[in-house]
């Protein structure tokens, strides 16, 4: 499954311009598509190996379709569960602002992705910050 896939880089890079695109749909399924791969970390790592992927991704947080946010979230969500991917999330000020307005969405979901990418970027701040003893 998940593995044949991540080892066709191509295939990953091939969902940019669908998620260009104005068909909802495919934007929908490729979306589902990301967030899934991102559950694991060779997944992840393939996801962030692509930035023309994450920007498209970023742009999506901004879209008027409620599954497309859905899943757009829950994508952003997996990516941020590991150091290098809340980088790459938190680098986009823009994207961490859209996160905190979606994380009080109308749709349960999305709101629960959303805030789960915050909580994510907190605990990247958590581990930066220095930590002083007397």
């Amino acid at each position: 499954g998940r593995g044949l896939i991540t080892n066709l880089g191509q295939t990953l890079h091939a969902l940019s311009p669908i998620l260009r695109s104005s068909d909802k749909l495919a934007i929908q399924y490729a979306t589902l598509l990301i967030g899934n791969l991102a559950m694991d970390r060779e997944g992840r790592a393939c996801v962030l190996s692509s930035p023309s992927l994450l920007d498209s991704l970023s742009r999506l947080l901004f879209s008027s379709d409620v599954k497309t946010l859905r899943h757009t979230a829950g994508a952003l969500r997996n990516i941020s569960s590991d150091s290098a991917g809340r980088r790459r999330v938190e680098s986009d000020e823009a994207s961490v602002a859209q996160l905190q307005v979606l994380a009080s969405h109308s749709d349960v979901s999305t709101a629960r992705y959303a805030a789960a990418v915050m909580r994510n970027l907190e605990h990247n701040r958590v581990q930066r910050t220095p930590k002083f003893t007397l």
